[in-house]
């Protein structure tokens, strides 16, 4: 090793505690270390997780060059992946607009339980029209170096889908003479509650262009008895057969890629667990990506007791399963640890009015959906000159990064999973309180998420030695 690569170690020593976590299991025999900011994980064994114990236990950088003189060897070993932890730099927040989320259609046929978009018409049931799309793109696409989702929500999105037919094309030809630097991701998030012949036509939309990656997000309750209480057609007339066709007819066409459910109560109530929801959408559909978010409320009817916590607690459940020998849960062990291990790394808790941003009908921008048509949380309005919508972003960026950014946050500063966490610290307010990063289950979630990593890292290195 020469000098000067031992110098880098010792100048960039704090860097390294601050960036390296070892995870070791209770029986001291698995260890994996932990790369913070790249959020990667490498098995260790014995000597290497000696070497890293001693590494990161020393107190004193004044000694740090001379204990690595003692080490050389072992250090030659790993200089590949030490120069890489060395020479990584924490992600910032993005110069970009992750998701431009426009409500299209502020109309809905379904009136679930839960909704807080006033049956999805946010006080105003109307429909986006195209001239307000083509402004919102325009200015977004000058005011940021580029947009990497364009979400279309609604109310149902697929109401206008006149509307999203033209979008496309449009959004093509901002691509084709650079406006927009590379296509973006096309999301729609539909319930699935309208006609077969809107099914088609979205359909037919995807086939015309190819070379936009299209996502469709369904939001499906689950099982029949838990879809038509919770997310009923208006009038009351329940909702599962249609969508259950619909959904048969996006899986026939390849189209069925993901499926958010919204975890209540209701389920708990009728013994439901998150599992039991993704064995559900796995036997009907195929499908193994369901993400399950808590809802947001305060009906007790509804609401989640330690809402924070369901998630966790479920983890807890299969991994305790798994600990005690029932290995047949190691494919929802390895799919928590894959959640971390291949998430992009973020330093946003969430991205609203600092990356994300939504446009009503009128044109109106919120930081996020959950507070569109609360006119004390608006941005401003895209029919605004560039430079007054420009200031506003600035000045939203602001504020929304003092409450969302995790290296403003004292807790997750020292966290190993910082640039991991995602959620909504908007949930707090609508449920009463002040917007804020919930901390209150991060001791379980920690817990959780390190036996699912340990496990997976151990299972994999068995295996690669078989």
């Amino acid at each position: 090793m020469e000098n000067s690569e031992l110098e880098l170690v010792v100048t960039n020593f704090h860097k390294l505690k601050k960036d390296l976590f070892l995870l070791t299991a209770k029986n001291n025999k698995t260890a994996v270390l932990y790369h913070r900011p790249s959020l990667k994980a490498y098995y260790l064994e014995q000597q290497y997780k000696q070497f890293f114990s001693c590494l990161l236990n020393n107190t004193d950088p004044s000694h740090v060059f001379s204990w690595l003189e003692k080490n050389t060897q072992m250090l030659s070993k790993i200089w590949n992946e030490l120069e890489y932890f060395l020479r990584y730099e924490s992600i910032g927040i993005s110069e970009n607009v992750e998701r431009l989320t426009l409500l299209i259609s502020q109309k809905c046929g379904q009136n679930c339980k839960y909704c807080y978009a006033g049956g999805g018409t946010y006080a105003n049931p109307s429909s986006m029209n195209f001239d307000t799309v083509k402004r919102a793109l325009e200015v977004f696409s000058k005011l940021f170096n580029y947009i990497e989702k364009i979400q279309f929500f609604g109310g149902e999105p697929l109401l206008n889908i006149n509307c999203i037919e033209k979008i496309v094309p449009y959004v093509n030809h901002l691509y084709e003479v650079g406006s927009l630097e590379k296509r973006p991701i096309l999301n729609i998030v539909t319930g699935l509650g309208v006609s077969k012949k809107l099914i088609e036509k979205l359909k037919m939309i995807i086939q015309q262009f190819p070379d936009f990656e299209f996502e469709i997000v369904v939001s499906f309750d689950g099982p029949e008895k838990i879809q038509n209480y919770l997310r009923p057609f208006k009038g009351r007339f329940p909702s599962y057969e249609i969508v259950k066709e619909n959904m048969d007819y996006l899986q026939e066409n390849g189209l069925l890629q993901l499926v958010e459910v919204t975890y209540t109560n209701y389920h708990v109530k009728n013994g439901i667990k998150p599992f039991d929801l993704r064995s559900f959408f796995y036997e009907k559909f195929k499908l193994e990506n369901v993400i399950i978010v808590p809802v947001i409320s305060n009906d007790p009817t509804l609401a989640l007791t330690n809402r924070d916590f369901f998630i966790a607690n479920e983890y807890q459940t299969v991994i305790n399963r798994y600990q005690n020998g029932n290995k047949k849960e190691i494919d929802s062990v390895e799919r928590l640890a894959n959640q971390v291990l291949n998430a992009p790394p973020t330093c946003l808790y969430c991205g609203s009015g600092i990356t994300e941003f939504v446009v009503d009908s009128e044109g109106d921008v919120f930081p996020c959906q959950l507070l569109a048509s609360n006119k004390n949380f608006l941005v401003g309005n895209v029919y605004d000159t560039k430079e007054k919508l420009r200031q506003n972003l600035i000045t939203s960026k602001q504020k929304y990064s003092k409450i969302f950014d995790k290296s403003e946050d004292n807790e997750c500063q020292t966290c190993f999973l910082q640039f991991f966490c995602r959620g909504c610290p908007i949930a707090p307010y609508l449920l009463g309180n002040s917007m804020h990063i919930p901390h209150e289950s991060c001791p379980l979630f920690k817990e959780v998420v390190k036996n699912s990593i340990l496990i997976k890292a151990e299972k994999d290195f068995v295996e690669s030695n078989s």
